[in-house]
């Protein structure tokens, strides 16, 4: 006669599918008491405190970056009801935000340091053709909003196109069929709009295509041209180049070859992916025809540790495919995937298994995982109960807690804003293509990169000497390092202040060949601009870096 009740537990399986799983219950009693019943348990990757439900459609790409400076990224992207967002890790929103601009946000939000070195400002743009700078507490930046004229699908992107530690914001136009770069003060780069005969659909991307410390803007228009302008507004020698094919997406930039100068990647809409050299010549091998239309960004990433990027690249042939820079298919590739492509791949060690994996989502709201060998990864596909259009997903240590989460933007307003974690650790030792454009400056650009082979990994010697863009950047209080030695050779490794005066030295000694990391640690030093120089070999190579506390 008592009433009580006893907790029980169920345990699933390790490789069980994301899904509602169904249980049957059979409960007996002493009295000949005997129930069957039969429950649904749904399960979920779901990050605790999401789905969030935004109230309107989340349709640009998602970014991911610390903000607010406290070692965790932060969620940011903007809304149908012309809001900007940036959420926490428990899904709170981050005070001051939202924030209005006056139109909606159909692409994705570029984050930098627009009006000089401190702290990071937002670019946007809408679709109604206005164009926002604002800082991250949701001002805007003097001379801004600026209304330049038609109206905009596309995701800005920052570069310091001079260089002189102030950046620019880049754009293409759908409306007027015009490349616009705009100052910090709201005035037009000199040389600037760049004007075409044609439209554009997909963002601009930056690679280094002459080999000086200039970057040069490239993008593709829907009349099938790839056009490159140098950042005084002319035309780089060789383009614009005629393709097969409208273009709809963004280009890659990165260096396919092994030749240590960047090339371009882009698909058409005619289901070919082309390769160009800096001069606007097809690489050998390129055109490659797919298995359906390209309206997708490609990510690159060297996956195989080879010294050259890999090109991944969805179509609307529902197929994944990995592609060498000679234009050969890897094996295992392309991937059945079960729907049409809208979005860039990601790259990075998803499951803390020492290789990279590749995640994807498609527009009928379902994210794959591939191994690099083209087999599907446990626990994937991932359904979302939701459409994607064009917002690529993001991908990064969204806890801290040392394993990677998926961030899933929907078109619907709500449950919108997704959260998976996919629970093993270690996964962020290579994050390398983490979200659309490859990170918040939105360039598109695989670049000042050493391949960061696990320390168990036999990859090769590296090719010359490189030192890289230190990660994160901007930093507080920690950054990273890397670079590379083809030969034993005595190396130096010192950082300096913005007077020139030599604060640390990091390295100092003969070291064996080979691929090398350091940590810098700032907590006793103030914010700025900071310079590291690496002597090695005939090699004297200086980069910038930012400290921001």
């Amino acid at each position: 006669g008592d009433n009580s009740a006893d907790p029980f537990i169920i345990e699933i399986s390790a490789d069980a599918g994301i899904r509602p799983a169904e249980v049957l219950a059979e409960i007996t009693a002493d009295n000949d008491y005997n129930a069957v019943d039969t429950f649904y348990l749904n399960i979920s990757l779901m990050q605790m405190n999401f789905p969030l439900s935004m109230g309107e459609n989340i349709e640009g790409a998602i970014g991911v970056l610390d903000v607010d400076y406290d070692n965790k990224d932060e969620i940011i992207f903007g809304t149908s009801d012309d809001n900007i967002y940036v959420c926490n890790e428990d899904g709170s929103i981050l005070s001051g935000f939202p924030v209005s601009v006056g139109g909606d946000i159909t692409g994705g939000i570029a984050v930098g340091q627009l009006d000089g070195p401190g702290a990071l400002d937002m670019a946007i743009c809408t679709r109604d053709g206005d164009i926002y700078f604002k800082t991250m507490n949701g001002a805007n930046l003097p001379g801004f909003p600026v209304s330049a004229g038609g109206s905009y699908f596309s995701t800005p992107m920052i570069l310091d196109m001079t260089p002189d530690f102030y950046h620019e914001v880049v754009f293409t136009s759908f409306g007027d069929g015009k490349i616009y770069a705009y100052k910090a003060d709201g005035s037009l780069v000199t040389g600037f709009p760049y004007e075409t005969s044609s439209r554009f659909y997909g963002s601009p991307a930056a690679g280094n295509l002459d080999g000086d410390d200039d970057l040069e803007i490239i993008a593709g228009a829907l009349d099938g041209q790839i056009h490159a302008i140098n950042n005084d507004g002319s035309t780089v020698s060789g383009f614009p180049v005629q393709l097969d094919g409208a273009l709809w997406a963004s280009p890659a930039i990165g260096d396919i070859d092994g030749d240590g100068s960047d090339e371009i990647i882009i698909g058409t809409q005619n289901s070919y992916i082309y390769a160009l050299e800096s001069d606007g010549s097809i690489i050998s091998g390129f055109p490659v025809e797919l298995s359906g239309q390209i309206k997708s960004d490609a990510a690159l990433f060297d996956i195989d540790f080879d010294g050259a990027a890999e090109i991944f690249i969805g179509t609307n042939g529902e197929e994944l495919y990995a592609i060498e820079g000679n234009g050969d298919i890897i094996s295992g590739f392309p991937a059945a995937l079960g729907g049409t492509v809208s979005s860039s791949p990601l790259i990075a060690d998803v499951d803390g298994d020492n290789q990279y994996e590749i995640i994807l989502a498609v527009t009928d709201g379902v994210i794959y995982g591939f191994e690099n060998d083209g087999m599907p990864m446990t626990n994937f596909p991932i359904p979302v109960n939701g459409t994607l259009t064009s917002s690529t997903p993001a991908l990064t240590d969204l806890d801290a807690d040392g394993d990677i989460e998926i961030i899933v933007g929907l078109r619907q307003n709500h449950e919108n804003l997704l959260a998976f974690d996919i629970k093993h650790s270690s996964g962020l030792a290579g994050v390398d293509w983490k979200m659309f454009g490859h990170d918040m400056t939105r360039q598109h650009r695989l670049h000042d990169y050493v391949t960061r082979a696990p320390e168990d990994k036999n990859s090769a010697l590296p090719a010359d000497f490189a030192l890289c863009q230190n990660y994160p950047n901007p930093f507080n209080p920690a950054t990273t390092i890397e670079y590379a030695l083809p030969v034993d050779s005595d190396v130096e490794l010192n950082i300096y202040n913005i007077m020139g005066q030599k604060v640390s030295t990091l390295v100092d000694g003969y070291q064996k060949a080979g691929y090398k990391s350091i940590k810098w640690n700032a907590s006793e030093y103030s914010s700025g601009i900071y310079f590291y120089r690496m002597i090695a070999g005939d090699k004297n190579i200086v980069r910038k870096m930012l400290l921001i506390k």
